[in-house]
C-alpha cells in the first residue's frame, strides 16, 4: 500500500513577499507563490509584463549555437548548387515539428529538400546505416538531423564515406565521441540557454538563414516546447508565449482540424491544453503508428486536414486503450507478487506482446501509483523498455548499475530507457532491487508534494485564476501553482468518468465551498466521509463548459491532519496559585486606575495608529487568520498570535503547531497566569528553537511582555482578535515586528465576548460573594484553596484585577487591615431581605 502522502512548504524571505506584493499589486497568495520560487522583484514585474519587445530581448544569437555559422554557409551552398538536401527527423512530437519548421524554412529560400521521419518499430530510434544508404542512392548530398543525430557516429560516417556532408541539430546529450559533422546543438555549445528543444534548435537555423520569423514557426516551437517536457522558464518561456499568440490566431489548416478535433476553441488554448490535448495526438502517431501521418497533419491543406485530424485522433484513442491493457496487467502483476517482491524499492514489470511504444506511459502510471521508480519492458527479441523514477532517486545512476546485463541503455535521472535480452530481465530486477535497497530509504517511497503557498478561504475566487494566469505559461519547470487549502472538509463526493476513477466533490474552507475534481482519486471517497477535516492540495482554474465559465479546483492530493496532540510549552505554568491571587491584592488596591476604566464592548478603539505602521498588512475581514498563520510558520518564521482569550482560542490555534503539518519547532502559550520568571524561560525556549516556531498570548500579556521589556523575538505579530483597550492598541502599535491584523467580523464579536465577560463582575463572581457571606472572611491565599479558587483561576488576572477593584468600589466586599476579604453587611442586608 502507498504510504500516507505528505506535503512540504520551502521557507522564504517575509520582506520579499511584502516587496512583491507592494510592486504587483496582488493577492498575497500570489506573492507567497512567486517569492517561494525565488522570484525577485525585479523578475515578478518582468513575469506579468506583456511586452513582445521586452520578449524578443531575452532570445540569443543563433550564431552562438554551436557551429551555427558554418551550418549557414554549408546550406546556403546546397542552394545555390541545386544540391538534393534530406532533413532526417525523429517520431516524437518535437521530432516532427522540427522536421516541419526546418523543410518550411529551407523550401522558402528555394531548396530542394525532402523530409524522412522513421518508423519506431521498423528502424527504432536515430539515424542507421539502411537510412543514409538510401539518401545516398537517392541522390542527396546534404543530411541535416534534428532531434538525433549526436550520437550517431558510424551512420554519419558512413553517411560521409558516401559523399554526404551532415549537420547535426540536436538536443540532446553527447557520447565521449562527437560525430564528423557540422554540430549545430545545444551540445557542445556555449549557447547561454542550452535547455532548447529540438524545433527551437532548428528554429535558430532558419533565423540565422535570414528567413523572417513567422507565426508558423512560433506555433511550431511552442507545441514541442512543452511536449517534449523542456523547462518554461527563460527564453524557453517567450518561445511558448509567442507560439501560444501564433495558436490561438493559426492559418495552418491541420492545427485548426486538430484543435476542433480536441474540443478546444482556439481562443482557449494554453501550455496545458498543448500538454494534455494537441501533444499526446502528436505522439501517438509516432508511438503505434507512423509519424509521417503527424507531419502530413502538419504541412495539410484545407482538403486534407479534417480528415488526417481525424486519423490522428483515432490513433490516439488506439494508443490510449494499448496504454489502459498494459496498464492493468502491469498492475495485476504487481498486485501477484509476495510480500517481499512488493516491499522491493524498484519495480520491474514486463509482458509478453505488449507495445513498447507505450511502456514509458505505463511506467508513469505505475509510479503514481506505487509511488517508486518502475522499469516497465515489453518481451521481445531483444527486449525493450522504459523506465520512470520519483523525485531524489537517480534512474541514470540505477541502470548504470546493471551495465553488464544490457545490451543498450541511455537516459537522465528521471527517466530512461534499456535494450536487455529477454532471458536476462530476471536478472536486472535482482540487480535493480538490490541497488535500491541501497540507494533508496523507506522515507522516500512515499510522496512529499511541494506546496508553493497556503490560499486563505476568501482568495479562492475566480479573481485568483486570472490573477495566476498573469504568470503562465505553466508546464515542466514552472508548474501551475499548487496551493494548500488547510482545515477543509471534502463535500458531495461521487466518483465519475467512464471508469469511475475520477472524484466530483465539493471543497469547503470555512464558508467558502468550491466545486473540484479530482482525477484517478475516487478511492479517497472513504476516508473523507463524514466531515473529517484535512488538508488538500489544489490548483483553481476555470472549468469552461457550453460557453459558460466557473471556478473549480484541480485536486492533487488530500491528506490527514495527524492525530498527534501539540506539546505547547507554558500550558502547564497556567494553573492558578495562592501566590498569583495573593499579588493581586496590591494591584486592586494600588493607586493606578484600571485598565478596564472606560472600557466598552460595543465600541472598540479605533485602529488607525496600527494602520498607520508602514509594515502594517492590513488582511482584515477576509478570513485569512489561520491560513495566514500557518503561510507564516511555513516560511519558518517566529509568529506571536494575539488574541483575546489565550485559553478559549488554544484549541484552535494548537493544531497549527503540528511538527508534521508546518514544520513548527517549539509552539508555546504565554498568559497572564504565568509569573515573570516563566514567561521569560518560555521566550528563552523560542529564541532557542531552530526553526518555525509559534508563540500563542493575549492582548494583557502581550501588553505586559511590552512594559516589561521583555526580549520578542518575532518576525511577525499576527492580531487574531482586535484591541478592546486602548492601552492594548498603543502597545501593540509600539510592537517591535511587522503587524498583521487578520481579524474579522467573527474574531471582533469573540473579542468583545470576552470583554463583557470581565465587565460582568456580578454575574462571574456571585459565587465568591456567597462563599464569603456564608464562610467569612478570607486571605486570597484561603479563596485560591477553596471551591471556588478553580472558577478564580480561569480568569486573567487583571480581569481578577478589575473584578476585585468592582466589588470593593460597588460596596460588595472590603478589604481589611489583615488583608481579608469580606462580604459587606449591606450586602448581607440586601441578600436577606430578599429571601
Amino acid at each position: 500500500m502507498l504510504p500516507p502522502a505528505s506535503y512540504t512548504i520551502a521557507p522564504c524571505d517575509l520582506d520579499l513577499v511584502a516587496a512583491i506584493r507592494a510592486e504587483l499589486d496582488c493577492t498575497e497568495t500570489l506573492a507567497w507563490v512567486l517569492a517561494r520560487r525565488g522570484v525577485s522583484v525585479d523578475q515578478a514585474r518582468a513575469l506579468v509584463t506583456d511586452d513582445p519587445s521586452a520578449e524578443a530581448a531575452q532570445l540569443h544569437d543563433p550564431l552562438l549555437l554551436g557551429e551555427m555559422a558554418a551550418a549557414v554557409e554549408r546550406i546556403r551552398y546546397a542552394i545555390e548548387q541545386g544540391e538534393s538536401i534530406v532533413v532526417h527527423g525523429d517520431y516524437d512530437a518535437d521530432g516532427i515539428c522540427s522536421t516541419t519548421l526546418l523543410v518550411e524554412g529551407l523550401e522558402s529560400l528555394g531548396a530542394d529538400v525532402q523530409a524522412f521521419l522513421p518508423d519506431r518499430f521498423a528502424t527504432g530510434y536515430g539515424l542507421h546505416m539502411d537510412s543514409v544508404e538510401r539518401f545516398a542512392r537517392d541522390g542527396a548530398r546534404l543530411l541535416i538531423t534534428v532531434d538525433c543525430g549526436i550520437t550517431a557516429i558510424e551512420p554519419i560516417a558512413q553517411a560521409n564515406d558516401l559523399g554526404m556532408d551532415v549537420i547535426v541539430c540536436d538536443h540532446h546529450l553527447p557520447g565521449p565521441v562527437l560525430p564528423d559533422a557540422i554540430i549545430a546543438s545545444t551540445n557542445p555549445s556555449d549557447y547561454p540557454f542550452p535547455e532548447l528543444c529540438a524545433t527551437a534548435v532548428a528554429g535558430k537555423l532558419v533565423q540565422a538563414l535570414g528567413v523572417p520569423s513567422s507565426a508558423s514557426q512560433h506555433e511550431l516551437e511552442a507545441i514541442a516546447t512543452v511536449a517534449d517536457c523542456m523547462p518554461l522558464v527563460e527564453e524557453n518561456r517567450v518561445l511558448v508565449q509567442r507560439g501560444l499568440r501564433a495558436l490561438r490566431a493559426t492559418k495552418r489548416p491541420g492545427l485548426l482540424a486538430l484543435i476542433e478535433q480536441c474540443g478546444l476553441r482556439p481562443a482557449d488554448i494554453d501550455a496545458e491544453a498543448i500538454a494534455f490535448k494537441i501533444a499526446p495526438r502528436i505522439n501517438a502517431v509516432g508511438r503505434i503508428s507512423a509519424s509521417e501521418r503527424g507531419y502530413e497533419l502538419l504541412r495539410a491543406d484545407a482538403s486534407q486536414a479534417k480528415v488526417l485530424a481525424m486519423q490522428v485522433d483515432e490513433t490516439n484513442e488506439e494508443r490510449r486503450a494499448i496504454e489502459r491493457d498494459i496498464s492493468d496487467q502491469a498492475i495485476a502483476q504487481v498486485e501477484s507478487w509476495t510480500p517481499e517482491q512488493r516491499a522491493s524499492h524498484i519495480y520491474v514489470v514486463h509482458g509478453r506482446g505488449w507495445n513498447e511504444g507505450v511502456v514509458g506511459i505505463v511506467a508513469s502510471r505505475l509510479v503514481e501509483r506505487y509511488w517508486r521508480p518502475v522499469l516497465v519492458i515489453a518481451d521481445g527479441e531483444p527486449a525493450r523498455g522504459s523506465g520512470r523514477s520519483i523525485d531524489g532517486v537517480d534512474l541514470h545512476a540505477a541502470l548504470a548499475s546493471a551495465d553488464d546485463l544490457l545490451l543498450r541503455w541511455g537516459g537522465h535521472a528521471a527517466a530512461g530507457g534499456v535494450t536487455v535480452d529477454p532471458s536476462r530481465i530476471d536478472d536486472l530486477r535482482t540487480r535493480l532491487t538490490a541497488w535500491g535497497a541501497a540507494n533508496i530509504a523507506p522515507g522516500d517511497l512515499a510522496p512529499r508534494d511541494r506546496i508553493d503557498a497556503i490560499v486563505p478561504a476568501h482568495d479562492l475566487r475566480f479573481e485568483l485564476v486570472q490573477e495566476l494566469e498573469r504568470i503562465a505559461p505553466f508546464g515542466t519547470g514552472w508548474q501551475r501553482p499548487r496551493l494548500l487549502a488547510i482545515d477543509a472538509q471534502v463535500e458531495d463526493c461521487k466518483p465519475v468518468g467512464g471508469d469511475q476513477t475520477h472524484l466530483k466533490c465539493t471543497i469547503r474552507v470555512g464558508d467558502v465551498r468550491v466545486p473540484a475534481i479530482g482525477f484517478g482519486m475516487a478511492s479517497c471517497i472513504p476516508g473523507v466521509a463524514g466531515g473529517v477535516r484535512v488538508d488538500v492540495a489544489l490548483r483553481p482554474s476555470i472549468n469552461r463548459f457550453r460557453g459558460i465559465e466557473s471556478l473549480q479546483a484541480e485536486l492533487d492530493r488530500i491528506y490527514d491532519i495527524a492525530p498527534e496532540a501539540p506539546d505547547l510549552a507554558g500550558w502547564t505554568d497556567a494553573a492558578p496559585t495562592p501566590a498569583m491571587l495573593e499579588s493581586l491584592v496590591d494591584m486592586a488596591t494600588g493607586l493606578l486606575p484600571s485598565e478596564f476604566e472606560g472600557a466598552d464592548a460595543e465600541r472598540p478603539p479605533a485602529i488607525e495608529a496600527l494602520l498607520a505602521r508602514p509594515d502594517t498588512v492590513d488582511l482584515r475581514h477576509r478570513n485569512a487568520g489561520d491560513a495566514h498563520i500557518a503561510q507564516l510558520l511555513a516560511a519558518d518564521a517566529t509568529v506571536v498570535v494575539v488574541v483575546a482569550d489565550v485559553h478559549r482560542r488554544r484549541e484552535r490555534l494548537a493544531v497549527l503547531a503540528l511538527p508534521s503539518r508546518f514544520n513548527v519547532a517549539t509552539g508555546v502559550l504565554i498568559s497572564e497566569r504565568q509569573t515573570k520568571t516563566a514567561r521569560e524561560r518560555i521566550l528563552r525556549t523560542v529564541a532557542e528553537a531552530p526553526t518555525s516556531r509559534l508563540v500563542i498570548t493575549d492582548h494583557g500579556s502581550f501588553a505586559q511582555l511590552m512594559e516589561e521589556g521583555a526580549a520578542i523575538a518575532a518576525d511577525a505579530i499576527v492580531v487574531l482578535d482586535p484591541p478592546m483597550l486602548a492601552r492594548h492598541r498603543d502597545l501593540l502599535a509600539a510592537a517591535p515586528a511587522p503587524l498583521h491584523l487578520v481579524f474579522g467580523a467573527s474574531e471582533a464579536r469573540f473579542a468583545a465576548d470576552v470583554l463583557r465577560a470581565v465587565l460582568d463582575v456580578r454575574g462571574t463572581f456571585a459565587s465568591t460573594w456567597r462563599l464569603l457571606r456564608d464562610e467569612g472572611p478570607k486571605t486570597a491565599s484561603q479563596l485560591a484553596k477553596s471551591a471556588v479558587g478553580a472558577e478564580l483561576g480561569r480568569h486573567a488576572p487583571s480581569a481578577l484585577v478589575h473584578a476585585i477593584r468592582s466589588l470593593v468600589d460597588r460596596g460588595h466586599i472590603t478589604l481589611d487591615a489583615e488583608r481579608r476579604f469580606a462580604a459587606t453587611q449591606a450586602a448581607r442586608s440586601a441578600a436577606s431581605a430578599t429571601h
